[in-house]
């Protein structure tokens, strides 16, 4: 009788210490998969010299997307494309506001330097880095490279802040279940 309470004991430790172990092995993923990974994306992505872009021509549009911001849309004879300032998952598509100026563009001709932008592991975009309309350059060069950098910068900081919420809270859930496992055992024993 004696030796089964003991196996009875060493398997709830033993659940009691795979429980932890869960526990930090799914915020270890999450913070991977939904942290970590795209922020490396968005770190190690670099906007490539203006004359390596490809470059679209058509009639300026515009799509609507959320309450203020969307992408730039060319219309061609036969392909609609979409363009996007969106630096990073979770940013967002707008390279203007949704206003009467924007709205005095559609319809114009527009020319579009772009490239195709890996975003996480199977999607990627096209981001709009250049904008002229009717002649009038209306997204510059270097005003996409200075979004980038403040993105990149936001972004490496906020993923450590992230991991360091991460790991205070598996510390302060492991704290809790210690003391429930304390309490349990006096409770039994009392």
């Amino acid at each position: 009788m004696g030796n089964k309470s003991k196996a009875t004991v060493g398997a709830t430790g033993g659940w009691l210490k795979l429980e932890r172990t869960q526990i930090r092995c799914t915020f270890a993923v999450m913070y991977i998969l939904l942290i970590f990974i795209p922020a490396c994306y968005t770190i190690f992505n670099k906007i490539p010299p203006l004359e390596d872009l490809r470059v679209a021509t058509g009639v300026f549009s515009y799509k609507k997307m959320g309450l203020r911001f969307g992408n730039v849309v060319i219309l061609n004879e036969d392909v609609t494309n979409y363009y996007t300032c969106r630096v990073a998952i979770g940013t967002s598509h707008g390279c203007f506001a949704f206003n009467a100026e924007l709205l005095s563009m559609v319809g114009k001709p527009v020319q579009i330097w772009w490239y195709e932008q890996k975003l996480y592991f199977w999607y990627s975009q096209r981001r709009l880095v250049r904008l002229v309309v009717d002649g009038h350059e209306e997204r510059s060069y270097e005003k996409s490279v200075s979004r980038d950098k403040e993105e990149t910068s936001f972004r490496f900081y906020s993923s450590i802040v992230a991991l360091a919420f991460i790991v205070a809270l598996c510390v302060l859930l492991e704290r809790i279940g210690k003391r429930q496992t304390q309490t349990k055992g006096e409770f039994e024993r009392g």
